[in-house]
């Protein structure tokens, strides 16, 4: 992912200089309070109906506060939201950046209050937390870690294979508690994506390869009562040395009320695109495949059946390539792929539960955002997300874009629109995820922001509708 890549590149490269991170201890950090700015988008030809109004609802500041926020922040059902930063908290001993942390934005008055309520330890604790969360109906909240709970993984000089958590009020702040450690191997290791919760408190994760002789897995955290849990590896991929046909790196799942798992994989597929380079763009070659999607449906026995339901081809047929996420929009499968589509800057892409495949907007221009990396749907025909490039405003690649999808309105020119393009600086930049408020969407941030971080701490922001 060039965005997350290069982003990530310079935040540990200047951590390890100036100390993003720092001080110990794992308790909350004094709330910061955050009144709102907003600030009127300006509006672009794509835009056919409205440009949003951006107001940030908190910046992180690095150290103890948190740096680099990551993934789709999940409503506390209270008008709050939970989400993690990758970096800053407390000090890892392979870095001076910060194990990560976990933070929670709530109203207040005018604007919003911010509070750390965890800090990761590394070791046996888990490292740099990523993706998405989820909270329970009681108020726990749920992620996981790429990194920490064992000493098996080494993997970039970070040890352990990662972790799930869950964290869970307590006197004067929150506890947490590891329900799952993946250990490498037939285990897994590094989920990117976080967790997915389904209607039955059951927290699903994917996780890469454990090792070359080993292959991407699925995993279940069912609870079971007085706060224990059973774990269960409901599908492990071929081994990576054995085939890539099902794919290579499963990201985050889409739980169907039936109990039926939706997922793509990113990489692998087509075999013969996962033997020889092809094009992308005229500049970057990709030799693993365009990806799969595939559902795992459970038996009465507990155990789930796989099924490849799409390959995604070469971009010569202008297909997708690259899928990271799926969601439900319209009684349909929608998802997003970072790469291909007609330009190869990546598309949105129809699915139907039985595996026809469409892609309904390529994404083009840097007016229009490209690399989009994010996807959410409101449950009334609306899907929304962000793309990390496009529009310049003094980044490299483009500061980013939020955008709208609205399938009913038929062909790709009137179904997409751009909502807001971010002006980098210190004002958010990057995007890495949305979640519907209302009639507001609630964002993360990897830049902008203020702290001694290169690029800025990271920001929570809010699109509010006209």
């Amino acid at each position: 992912m060039p965005r997350f890549a290069s982003l990530l590149a310079a935040t540990v490269a200047a951590c390890l200089l100036t100390g993003c991170g720092g001080g110990s201890g794992v308790l909350p950090s004094a709330p910061l309070a955050h009144t709102l700015s907003p600030q009127v988008g300006a509006r672009l030809s794509v835009d056919r109906r409205r440009s949003d109004t951006y107001a940030q609802v908190a910046a992180f500041e690095g150290g103890r506060d948190g740096n680099l926020p990551d993934g789709q922040p999940a409503s506390d059902g209270h008008g709050g939201y939970f989400g993690v930063t990758q970096f800053g908290g407390t000090g890892c001993a392979y870095a001076n950046s910060g194990c990560g942390t976990v933070y929670h934005v709530v109203p207040s008055g005018s604007g919003f209050i911010k509070q750390i309520v965890y800090r990761f330890l590394g070791g046996s604790d888990g490292n740099q937390p990523v993706g998405a969360v989820a909270v329970d109906a009681a108020g726990n909240v749920y992620g996981a870690t790429m990194y920490g709970g064992s000493s098996v993984c080494h993997n970039a000089g970070a040890p352990g294979c990662g972790i799930i958590f869950r964290l869970s009020q307590s006197a004067g702040g929150y506890r947490e508690t590891i329900i799952y450690r993946f250990t490498g191997n037939a285990s897994g290791a590094q989920p990117v994506d976080g967790v997915t919760m389904d209607a039955s408190g059951n927290v699903y994760a994917s996780a890469s390869a454990g090792s070359l002789t080993t292959g991407a897995v699925v995993v279940k955290v069912q609870p079971t009562g007085a706060g224990g849990y059973k774990e269960q590896t409901i599908y492990t991929f071929p081994a990576i040395t054995t085939s890539w046909k099902q794919g290579l790196e499963p990201r985050r799942l889409v739980i169907a009320t039936n109990g039926t798992i939706y997922g793509v994989a990113d990489g692998g597929g087509n075999a013969a695109e996962a033997t020889a380079a092809f094009r992308i763009t005229p500049k970057m070659t990709i030799s693993s495949g365009c990806g799969t999607a595939f559902s795992l449906t459970p038996t009465s026995s507990g155990t789930y059946v796989h099924r490849t339901m799409y390959t995604f081809a070469a971009t010569s047929s202008r297909d997708a390539c690259g899928p990271l996420q799926l969601v439900y929009g319209s009684g349909i499968l929608y998802g997003i792929a970072e790469h291909g589509g007609a330009y190869g800057n990546g598309a949105i892409f129809s699915l139907s539960p039985t595996g026809t495949e469409r892609v309904v907007h390529s994404f083009s221009t840097a007016g229009g955002g490209f690399w989009p990396d994010s996807l959410t749907a409101d449950g009334i025909g609306h899907l929304y997300g962000t793309a990390s490039g496009g529009v310049y405003n003094g980044c490299d690649n483009g500061c980013g874009v939020a955008w709208e999808f609205t399938p009913s309105l038929g062909s790709a020119s009137t179904a997409f629109a751009v909502l807001y393009r971010f002006a980098g600086g210190t004002q958010s930049w990057s995007p890495a995820g949305l979640s519907v408020d209302g009639t507001s969407l609630i964002g993360a941030a990897m830049g902008g922001g203020g702290g001694p971080c290169p690029n800025g701490c990271g920001t929570i922001f809010r699109l509010a509708h006209p």
